[in-house]
């Protein structure tokens, strides 16, 4: 098989089978910051964690279901859990301790500042 790609795209993703099926991820970049939107139907917000660093961000989900069903002649018990990670390359540095979160209607929205060298780093050569 002949791969897509000879060179690694700007922003790498590393993702679970489901995570990449199920919950797209928006990330923009301004001159100030770079903001992730990704979205999450179905999760409530404390069903979602979240770690930054300078360069990556990582999104994690987990939820767990149980339903029971019991009637006169018998009783049925399913359980289900689910855990997912996505790991996303950044385009510039930024600061992990100055984060703004947002989770509304299944939508995570990350604010990152950027950091003074990432800011300058853009040049305009004519």
């Amino acid at each position: 098989m002949k791969r897509a790609f000879k060179e690694k795209p700007e922003y790498v993703f590393h993702l679970t089978a489901h995570f990449a099926n199920q919950n797209s991820v928006d990330i923009s970049e301004t001159e100030k910051e770079v903001i992730i939107k990704a979205n999450l139907p179905g999760y409530k917000k404390e069903d979602v964690n979240t770690e930054a660093y300078e360069n990556k961000i990582l999104i994690s989900t987990k939820k767990k279901k149980e339903k029971v069903e019991q009637k006169e002649d018998f009783y049925r018990r399913e359980r289900s859990a689910r855990e997912d990670r996505r790991v996303l390359s950044l385009p510039a540095n930024t600061k992990p301790e100055k984060a703004k979160l947002e989770f509304l209607e299944g939508v995570l929205t990350i604010t990152l500042p950027k950091k003074e060298e990432a800011k300058k780093k853009k040049k305009k050569l004519i």
